[in-house]
C-alpha cells in the first residue's frame, strides 16, 4: 500500500468537521482508514484525541495556545491576537495567516509525526524557543489546511469533537460494514485502552491486560433512595466510604514494560527509564490516575513502600488520600494536588502525607482477577495487610436498609462523601458504567448536608 500523506488526514478531519452524525462520522472515517497504510490509521486514531501516543504514554508537546501564537509574531503582535479572538481557535490562525506563495510539495504522515515527536523530545533551558522553532519549521512546510490541523494537535485539542466511541463505531465500520462490533471493541479497550493498537490489530487477536498499560477504571452509577440499592444489587451487598481523592490504579510487576512494535518506541523507554522511581531493577511500580495519566513520580513514598513489599505482579485499583499527621484527618482534594506535579516533587513531599486505600484487586500473583466476583477479589485483600501507605479501605456486607443508614451517616459524620455499593457477584467490568456499583453520595439524606455547589456569578453592592 502506498505511503499516506498527511494532506489525506487533514482533508479527512475537515469533512468530519462539517459533520453533525456520529453514525456519518464513523463512516466517513472507517472509508478513509481502508486506503491508509498501517502506520497511518494507527497514529490517525492518537491525532484524533489531540495526541500522539496514548494517554498512558506521557507524550506531549506542552505547548498551549498562547505560545503556538508567538509562530507568526514577525506578523505583528495585534495582528495575530485579533485572528485569534476571532475563533478562539489556533488551528484557525495557522490557516488564514499561512504563507502560501509557492506550492507545497506532499508531506508524508510519518514525516509529520516524527517532527511532532521531536518538539515533545525538547527539555531544559531554551526548550520552548527550539520548540517553536521546530513547529514553526513544520507548519511552513505544509499547507495551510495541514498547517491547521497540525498546530491544532501540537495544542492538544483538535476541536472536532470524535468520541472514543466514534473511533470504535469506524474501526468496526471498516472491518465488518457496521457497528456491530463496536460492543467488543469497547470492552477490549477498556481492558487495553489504545485505539490505534485496536485498530491495525485483526479481529481475533485483541490485545488484553498487560502490566504497565492501565485498564479503563470502572464506573459507578447512582439512585436517589437507600431502597434502591437492594433493588439493583440484590438482598446483601458491600459497602465501602466514598473518598474525596485521586483515583489511581498501581501496578507491580518484575520487568519494565516491553514497548515492541510501538511506533514511539524509543521515546517510551526513554520515558519509562524516568517513570521509574526508586529501585526499578528490583520491581517495576507504575501509578495511573482514573485519566490513565502516569503519576507515578509524583508519589515517590507510595512507590518505595510498594517496592519494598514481598509481593509483585498485582494490579491495584484505590484511592490516593492526603492525610493531616497530627490528627490522621483526610485533608481536602486540593491540598493532594500540592503533590501531582513532575518537578520539585521533593519540595512537598516531605510536608503531605499520602496515603493509598485499596478497594479493588484487578490482577493478583500475575493472574488477571477482573473475570472473578467482587466476592472473590476482596477475599484478596489480606494478602495486603501490614503495610503503612497502603492500606485497605474498610469493606462491610450488608443485608437490610438498617444497616446501610448506620454505616452511611457512620462515615458522612467522619467526613467521607459517602458509600459506594457493591455487587457480590459482579465482574469488574473495565471502563463500563452500570448498576453493580452504586455512588450513594451525603446529598441523598438531606439532614446531613450543610454545604451548596455552586458559583458566585455576580453581586450587588
Amino acid at each position: 500500500m502506498k505511503q499516506t500523506n498527511f494532506i489525506e488526514i487533514a482533508e479527512l478531519f475537515e469533512r468530519l468537521e462539517g459533520l453533525a452524525s456520529r453514525n456519518e462520522m464513523g463512516q466517513e472515517i472507517a472509508k478513509s482508514l481502508a486506503t491508509f497504510d498501517e502506520f497511518s490509521k494507527r497514529i490517525f486514531m492518537y491525532f484524533s484525541q489531540g495526541r500522539l501516543a496514548p494517554l498512558y504514554v506521557d507524550v506531549e508537546t506542552r505547548l498551549s495556545d498562547k505560545l503556538i501564537l508567538q509562530v507568526w509574531g514577525e506578523l505583528g503582535a495585534e495582528l495575530v491576537a485579533q485572528k485569534y479572538k476571532e475563533s478562539g481557535d489556533i488551528g484557525f490562525v495557522a490557516q488564514v495567516l499561512h504563507n502560501e506563495t509557492s506550492s507545497k510539495e506532499s508531506v508524508a504522515v510519518k514525516d509529520v509525526y516524527e517532527q511532532l515527536l521531536a518538539i515533545c523530545d525538547e527539555i531544559g533551558t531554551g526548550s520552548r524557543d527550539r520548540k517553536l522553532g521546530k513547529l514553526s519549521k513544520l507548519i511552513s512546510s505544509v499547507s495551510a489546511l495541514e498547517a491547521k490541523y497540525i498546530t491544532r494537535i501540537a495544542s492538544g485539542n483538535l476541536r472536532i469533537g470524535i468520541s472514543d466511541g466514534t473511533l470504535l463505531e469506524s474501526i468496526s465500520y471498516m472491518h465488518v460494514g457496521d457497528k456491530s462490533l463496536a460492543k467488543d471493541l469497547k470492552e477490549s479497550f477498556g481492558g487495553f485502552p489504545d485505539l490505534g493498537l485496536l485498530c491495525i490489530t485483526k479481529l481475533e487477536d485483541l490485545p488484553t491486560f498487560k502490566f504497565g498499560v492501565p485498564l479503563q477504571a470502572r464506573l459507578v452509577q447512582r439512585v436517589t433512595e437507600f431502597a434502591d440499592s437492594f433493588e439493583r444489587l440484590g438482598e446483601s451487598f458491600y459497602l465501602q466510604p466514598k473518598y474525596d481523592g485521586l483515583r489511581c490504579q498501581i501496578h507491580v510487576f518484575d520487568e519494565a514494560l516491553e514497548s515492541e512494535a510501538m511506533p514511539w518506541k524509543e521515546v517510551n523507554k526513554k520515558i519509562d527509564q524516568q517513570s521509574f522511581v526508586g529501585n526499578a531493577s528490583v520491581k517495576p511500580v507504575k501509578l495511573f490516575s482514573r485519566k490513565l495519566e502516569d503519576l507515578t513520580l509524583m508519589f515517590p513514598n507510595i512507590v518505595s513502600e510498594l517496592e519494598q513489599f514481598n509481593r509483585s505482579g498485582y494490579v491495584l485499583d484505590g484511592e490516593l488520600i492526603a492525610i493531616n499527621e497530627q490528627n490522621g484527618e483526610f485533608l481536602p482534594f486540593q491540598e493532594l494536588m500540592k503533590r501531582r506535579r513532575k518537578h520539585n516533587i521533593d519540595t512537598v513531599s516531605g510536608d503531605i502525607l499520602v496515603k493509598y486505600f485499596i478497594f479493588d484487586i484487578l490482577v493478583f500473583d500475575f493472574e488477571e482477577q477482573i473475570f472473578k466476583s467482587t466476592e472473590d477479589r476482596f477475599e484478596l485483600f489480606q494478602k495486603f495487610e501490614g503495610l503503612n501507605l497502603i492500606q485497605n479501605a474498610p469493606t462491610h456486607l450488608v443485608k437490610n436498609e438498617e444497616e446501610l443508614t448506620e454505616l452511611f451517616e457512620q462515615y458522612v459524620e467522619q467526613g467521607y462523601e459517602g458509600l459506594v455499593a457493591k455487587s457480590v457477584s459482579s465482574t469488574y467490568d473495565a471502563g463500563q458504567r452500570n448498576y453493580d456499583w452504586i455512588k450513594l453520595k451525603k446529598s441523598m439524606n438531606k439532614s446531613l448536608v450543610d454545604t451548596v455547589d455552586a458559583v458566585v456569578m455576580g453581586y450587588y453592592d
